[in-house]
């Protein structure tokens, strides 16, 4: 008999991830990530946002080390490290880090996985958790008025981050999907950054930001963007702030 958090329940249960090289525990209830996973959207099991993982594919032998901010269920974690990284998962919410430790069990994966919000102070927050579209949850507040819940998270910076002493002489990417949290985090990092130099993978949601973010990440490094075929291509301060919804950005330090 399986141990209970290898079995599936009413609200959870393991789906093809990461291209289908990891199974992975997802909730039932999730619309975001998880119908991707199964295949109802998108048409290929196993796969989320094609293009983005493309990106990731063609670039990971140029880095040693992935941190993945706003980890969700441990899509990109687990890719990364079926390509040999070492990798560092952070995810505030509480249910999704106790899914992402029983995936590293049963896939008998090292991700080193941290429970917590990263931000650009330490202590205690809010993070709103959307009942339905549970990859939105978000510590920023007033940006949704989808029904959900709170939950006291704990957040971190990545100055301060506990793994920083296993990145010395490392290649270091980053990748940062935190709902609208992303220049909170990027703000924590300066130290970080200075002294690791990593490349950045972003989502870019200007409403989001104030008006100095795009100049922020332009002060750190070159930035393009990823485009549907999952190449870099060309991208403008005026382009990238006039987007409605998302992008996903690649800034490289200098």
């Amino acid at each position: 008999t399986l141990p209970a958090v290898y079995r599936e329940t009413k609200t959870m249960e393991l789906v093809n991830g990461s291209l289908g090289h990891y199974r992975l525990w997802a909730l039932k209830g999730d619309t975001s990530i998880r119908p991707c996973l199964t295949g109802d959207v998108g048409g290929m099991r196993g796969a989320w946002e094609n293009w983005v993982t493309a990106w990731h594919i063609n670039n990971f032998s140029d880095f040693d080390t992935y941190i993945d901010i706003g980890a969700n269920c441990g899509y990109f974690s687990f890719l990364a490290e079926r390509h040999g990284l070492s990798v560092h998962a952070i995810e505030a919410n509480p249910e999704y880090v106790a899914m992402l430790q029983a995936s590293n069990r049963i896939n008998g994966a090292y991700i080193g996985i941290y429970s917590a919000a990263v931000s650009d102070t330490e202590g205690h927050t809010d993070l709103t958790i959307p009942t339905e579209l549970q990859g939105g949850a978000s510590i920023r507040h007033g940006d949704t008025s989808l029904p959900g819940k709170n939950r006291r998270v704990r957040t971190i910076t990545l100055d301060n981050a506990s793994f920083a002493n296993d990145l010395m002489g490392q290649k270091v990417l980053i990748k940062m999907d935190i709902e609208g949290a992303e220049q909170m985090a990027f703000n924590g990092a300066g130290r970080f950054n200075d002294c690791f130099k990593p490349t950045y993978v972003l989502e870019y949601t200007p409403r989001h930001y104030d008006e100095f973010f795009y100049d922020e990440l332009l002060s750190y490094g070159d930035i393009t963007m990823i485009d549907f075929n999952g190449n870099e291509t060309a991208v403008t301060k005026s382009f990238a702030n006039s987007q409605d919804d998302w992008i996903t950005l690649v800034v490289r330090p200098r």
